[in-house]
């Protein structure tokens, strides 16, 4: 999943679809925090991914860490077992 991609890409802001926006989480506790306001609805995604420092703070733990290949089958795989 690539981090900077849709229109906010040229902005240096994550495009936000959802809740794994937060990348990272599980690397830095401020990272984690900002997972927890949008899981608990304390805080919208745009409201987050705009605080100070949620996005460099994103940026360095993406350049340190290899992307995480999510658990399950893939949409392919999925699709192919529902049929």
């Amino acid at each position: 999943m690539g981090l900077l991609t849709g229109p906010s890409a040229a902005k240096g802001i994550p495009h936000v679809t959802g809740v794994r926006t937060v990348d990272g989480a599980e690397f830095s506790a401020d990272l984690f925090r900002a997972a927890v306001e949008i899981r608990s609805l304390l805080a919208l995604p745009q409201e987050v991914m705009t605080q100070p420092g949620v996005v460099d703070r994103i940026m360095e733990v993406a350049a340190a860490h290899e992307a995480v290949t999510p658990s399950g089958p893939s949409r392919e795989e999925l699709l192919r077992m529902l049929a």
